[in-house]
């Protein structure tokens, strides 16, 4: 059962890091610490749960909440790949081409949370309990502005399906500014829906 809950961690649909899972006992303010060591020196960047986003996302933010992304994107990637072999083109070529069945969504999400961070926003997400229990609907990203908040989603497949966005924007009607989804396809709008390519990150 521990070896469970820590391995659930590490899952794509998990909520948020929850320390106490992988360190029973652990206390929330030596956490924290580390965690600010962590992203003080650029090794991470450190996105928070926010549990009533508005314009200051800070201040309703969650320090015992949290998720960690890669602050190299590259680094990353190396290590994500690394039993294909650095020097392996082929493989980066077919990655990148979406010609290999990967989870390139991590790959995108960390590149996505570095331009934000190096345009000078810091991370934040907000989560909704799914009505049938253990499910949940999350949003990758929550951009505050002093005229309201824009909800930001990556889909690098499926761009069509976006339940978390609209559950996040059926919460919070009234403070909506924009709502974005980061995908590989070209910028539009469509159906209220601003679709940005992952390299455009950096201008939100």
């Amino acid at each position: 059962m521990e070896n469970g809950r820590k391995a659930g961690q590490i899952r794509w649909q998990t909520a948020s890091f929850e320390p106490v899972a992988v360190i029973p006992g652990v206390r929330p303010g030596r956490i924290e610490r580390l965690i600010r060591l962590m992203h003080d020196s650029m090794a991470v960047n450190a996105a928070y749960s926010s549990e009533d986003p508005g314009a200051g996302l800070a201040l309703t933010s969650n320090p015992s909440r949290f998720r960690l992304l890669a602050g190299d994107t590259g680094l990353f990637s190396t290590l994500a790949f690394r039993d294909k072999g650095v020097a392996e083109k082929p493989i980066y070529s077919g990655i990148f081409n979406d010609r290999m069945n990967t989870a390139m969504g991590f790959v995108y999400k960390n590149a996505a949370a570095q331009m934000l961070r190096s345009s000078g926003r810091s991370l934040f997400f907000h989560t909704i309990p799914h009505s049938g229990g253990k499910k949940h609907y999350s949003t990758d990203f929550i951009i505050s502005d002093s005229d309201g908040i824009s909800p930001v989603e990556m889909r690098m497949s499926g761009y069509r399906a976006h339940a978390s966005l609209d559950a996040f924007c059926r919460k919070f009607r009234g403070r909506i500014r924009n709502r974005c989804i980061i995908s590989a396809r070209d910028l539009r709008e469509e159906d209220g829906i601003i679709f940005i390519s992952v390299y455009m990150t950096m201008f939100l």
